[in-house]
């Protein structure tokens, strides 16, 4: 008679664990689009309209619409579809909430202390994602993880790294000079140190990677079309950081497809 090991099980999800699981994705998902303003924030870099936010705040709400919506909402449109094949996903997800928080925390200490209702909401997302998944002993743990790293997706993550710093740090210090009395500025930053920790992630040895790194074109692609739009805003990219953009995120879709296919 063969006995199945806790790990044996845990690779055999029953039914109604994967389906509580694909619930809660599809609610938070939900959620990051429509209750935190993910989706309509993402189209106001593309409009004029006032009746949401100040026109000149609207590369601000792109941002967060990119970061809340794209990357973050994006991961578990992603995870809905194929939890099996999502472990580093659902990691990245964790672990972005994280850099959100910590990126509060230190650029804006009494704001996040006033909204630290974020933290624990953020906190039942993760916490219950990770309870229901139903693959999650390889959530934080190499098993799975099949593919050779990508050097190259490596390398232009290391050089959109070092485009970016300047640009984290100055989303920093104009929260620390408090040029927003709410997270704008900071949330730019939050969202460059994501996209890095995205395309390291693309760059890894997970089955999952290759998905990550086409998320992250996308959002390179979507910032790249922001900033062409709204190019003198306060914190865009500008013309030219829109084309440097639009480079990135077409050089994640067309590595991360040429290594799902090799």
């Amino acid at each position: 008679m063969e006995v199945q090991t806790p790990l044996a099980m845990e690779r055999r999800p029953t039914r109604w664990r994967m389906a509580v699981f694909r619930i809660l994705a599809a609610v938070f998902a939900l959620g990051s689009f429509a209750a935190l303003d993910g989706f309509i924030e993402l189209l106001l870099p593309f409009t004029r309209s006032e009746s949401y936010l100040p026109y000149e705040l609207h590369w601000h709400g792109g941002v967060h619409g990119a970061l809340i919506g794209l990357l973050l909402g994006g991961s578990l449109v992603m995870l809905l579809f194929r939890p099996a094949a999502g472990p580093a996903v659902l990691r990245f997800y964790i672990l972005g909430h994280g850099v959100f928080l910590v990126a509060l925390a230190i650029t804006d200490w009494n704001l996040y202390v006033k909204k630290l209702f974020v933290t624990g909401m953020f906190a039942v997302v993760c916490l219950s994602l990770y309870a229901a998944y139903p693959y999650r002993d390889q959530v934080f743990r190499s098993s799975g993880e099949t593919r050779t790293p990508s050097r190259p997706v490596a390398l232009l993550t290391a050089a959109a790294a070092a485009a970016l710093l300047p640009l984290i740090w100055r989303g920093i210090s104009n929260q620390w000079a408090g040029l927003d009395d709410e997270f704008r500025w900071g949330e730019n930053s939050a969202l460059y140190l994501n996209l890095i920790m995205a395309g390291f992630f693309a760059a890894g040895r997970s089955r999952d990677s290759v998905r990550l790194g086409i998320l992250t074109g996308i959002v390179y692609l979507y910032l790249a079309a922001a900033a062409l739009t709204i190019p003198h805003h306060a914190g865009s990219l500008g013309t030219w950081g829109g084309i440097a953009s639009a480079a990135v995120g077409a050089g994640y879709i067309l590595l991360s497809a040429r290594r799902d296919q090799g």
